[in-house]
Order: structure tokens, then sequence, then C-alpha cells
């Protein structure tokens, strides 16, 4: 009930094996974050994570954009001006032959006065994996399904 209209979820198959037991870890066929992009990626779905966690060697590129010249970083999270909002580019996850945008009202949060964090968090988590976390699952309406080994995504409508 909460799927966009005329949506459908796309699954992608769990990766199995004693290195992926605690996640459900499956492939993202493309990352693009502006013009950095990536294929064939591991990820994890967390629901106990806020923001994306994404290696530097994709996020690094997206972050040397233009769009974050007036931003700060500081370990890893940047901190920009709120009104700077409308000049960031959509990210773009490809799951399964399914494209899900996050746009900049997505990831771009509000933090202290005058003042946002982008939701993205640069640092490489085991494996190298790409952690979808609030920011993307806030999105998207999600399925964690065990029984057939997978997991399932469809656009929300409250996003």
């Amino acid at each position: 009930e909460n799927v966009k209209p005329g949506s459908t979820f796309s699954y992608a198959n769990l990766l199995s094996g004693p290195e992926y037991s605690w996640y459900y870890t499956f492939n993202i066929d493309k990352v693009k974050l502006g013009s950095s992009v990536a294929s064939n990626h591991l990820a994890i779905a967390d629901t106990g994570t806020s923001l994306l966690c994404i290696p530097p060697s994709i996020a690094d590129p997206f972050f040397q954009d233009s769009a974050f010249d007036g931003c700060e970083q500081t370990e890893g999270i940047y901190v920009c001006e709120c009104s700077a909002r409308d000049q960031f580019p959509n990210l773009e996850f490809t799951i399964n032959g399914t494209t899900f945008d996050v746009t900049p009202e997505q990831y771009i949060l509000p933090n202290e006065g005058n003042t946002c964090v982008v939701g993205i968090e640069t640092f490489t988590p085991q494996g190298g994996l790409i952690v979808l976390g609030d920011v993307f699952l806030r999105t998207v309406v999600a399925v964690f399904d065990l029984q057939n080994e997978s997991v399932g995504f469809a656009p929300a409508t409250y996003a």
C-alpha cells in the first residue's frame, strides 16, 4: 500500500557463505553519485545505519564536484549550507535492473542553524560494502525475505 502507483518490487538474491551470514548482502548493479559511477558492488541494507556508507573510491570523486566547494568535511562527513541543496545531483542505485533515485531533498539532512549534513559517510566498511542506511531506506518499501533468500525494494509513496 505504500508502494508508488505503477511500481513493482525489484528483488536481489542474497549472497551465501559464512562471510555474509550476518547481513542481507546483495549485489548492486550500479551506483551513480553525480559523475562518479561504480558497477557490480556488494551492498547491505541496514536499518541500524543512519547514513549511506560509501567507500572513498566511489564517494571521493563525487565530493570533488563544484557543488561541494562551500562544504566542510570532518571525519568523512560533509556539512554544507542548506540553501545549496538545489545544486546537488540525484544519487542512483540500480538493483537487479531497477534504478532507485535519492534526491538532494532526501540525502541533504538538516543540522544546526542553516547548515545541513550530506547523508553520505565516506568510509570502507567490512569487505568494502556499500551500506544502504536510513537515507536510502526512507525512500523505498523494503522486504527482507529470509525464506526466499532475497531482499526487495520498491519506490515508496511517502518519499
